[in-house]
């Protein structure tokens, strides 16, 4: 829940908790239906599974990382030093 409210902070947005996060394999399209932009964070291995869900990608996401999908398509997949160095 931190790095939800930090992250949404710095964009702006405000955080939705939802207990399905909090651990464990979790249907990301039932946290995504009827949205235009969610974000989601939460811990690995589930968070890779659930890009892998929503994409069919195979990726094994970092502490720190980022996915960004759209409609179903992973566009990028970033490790936490590229967001250091996009940061600043």
């Amino acid at each position: 829940a931190d790095t939800a409210r930090l992250v949404c902070e710095s964009l702006g947005t405000e955080v939705g908790l939802d207990p399905r996060l909090e651990g464990g394999p979790f249907e990301p399209s039932e946290l995504v239906d009827g949205r235009e932009q969610v974000l989601l964070v939460g811990h690995d291995p589930d968070l890779s599974l659930a890009v892998h869900r929503m994409t069919g990608a195979q990726v094994r996401l970092r502490k720190g990382g980022l996915a960004c999908i759209d409609r179903g398509e992973l566009l990028v997949l970033l490790r936490p030093d590229e967001l250091a160095a996009i940061g600043g």
